[in-house]
């Protein structure tokens, strides 16, 4: 006489190897097709990227790739987007934000960074005419593309959906955007500055040693807020003062000076959350 117990633990046995046997095949084959008949991407992503199959991002988080440290040459909160550039239709120097993509020698400005490895541009992108005037810059290299890890700020002017980096710029050649004394912060080359629109009436003048103290540019003990066009000497105080040179500069401007005893309100966060300090000086030109 048969055992009915044994025999239904062996059915079971095989039913649940035939299982197994399936799920192993299923996942074997690369010619699976998915509900709607289209093929299944089995590429295998390089080790430490999520997605390689060129999903924007939105720029907030950029793919890092081995060895990348995340910091550029001249980061900024603001700026156009790389979108509204191509829309500009004007003459002036503008500033533009995004991320730079070098493939085979041809830069491109780029609103985001698509998830492959090495990353193309996401999202709009630019053609920059004159790459070698970019602003100093960490680029992650991977075969013949180079790239930003995050975004980078450039003056320039657009013509024609193109941008021709703007090497040389002076008061004259940037538009004032707004009149509302706002601040922000910027990072040029590691170091922390400030830029502000200036109000009108502001005539004084301020010179002295440019000097980098807890990773903020200081003169004379003081943070300078610059205006948006004197980026530019902000930036040769800052190749100045690490190459050990004491230059005077001589910075039109004034107006506001806030020491010690000030209501700590009337300092903008922009400074007080990254350089806090005794003192504040607004440059204007």
């Amino acid at each position: 006489m048969f055992d009915t117990k044994m025999i239904l633990r062996s059915l079971v046995l095989v039913v649940a190897m035939g299982m197994v046997a399936a799920a192993c095949a299923a996942t074997q084959d690369d010619g699976a097709v998915t509900g709607d008949d289209s093929p299944r991407n089995t590429a295998t992503c390089p080790e430490g990227t999520v997605d390689c199959n060129d999903t924007p991002t939105d720029g907030a988080e950029p793919p890092g790739p081995p060895g990348g440290d995340g910091q550029s040459g001249m980061l900024v909160d603001g700026g156009l987007s790389v979108a509204d550039a191509i829309a500009y239709k004007g003459s002036e120097v503008v500033a533009v934000q995004g991320f730079v993509v070098i493939q085979d020698g041809a830069a491109r400005l780029c609103d985001a960074l698509a998830e492959s490895f090495p990353p193309q541009c996401g999202q709009a992108g630019i053609v920059i005419v004159n790459p070698q005037d970019l602003p100093d810059m960490v680029l992650v290299e991977e075969g013949t593309t180079q790239w930003t890890d995050d975004t980078i700020f450039v003056l320039g002017y657009i013509d024609g959906g193109e941008l021709t980096i703007a090497s040389n710029v002076n008061a004259a050649d940037t538009p004032q955007a707004s009149t509302d004394g706002g601040i922000r912060a910027i990072q040029i080359d590691g170091v922390w500055v400030f830029e502000y629109t200036p109000n009108s009436g502001m005539t004084a003048l301020h010179s002295g040693t440019p000097q980098i103290i807890d990773g903020c540019l200081v003169i004379d003990d003081t943070i300078v807020v610059w205006d948006s066009a004197k980026l530019d000497e902000a930036a040769a105080a800052i190749s100045a003062a690490k190459a050990g040179e004491s230059p005077q500069l001589l910075i039109a401007g004034g107006g506001l000076s806030l020491d010690e005893g000030t209501d700590p309100s009337q300092i903008p966060d922009a400074i007080t959350e990254k350089c806090p300090t005794r003192a504040v000086w607004f440059a204007a030109p």
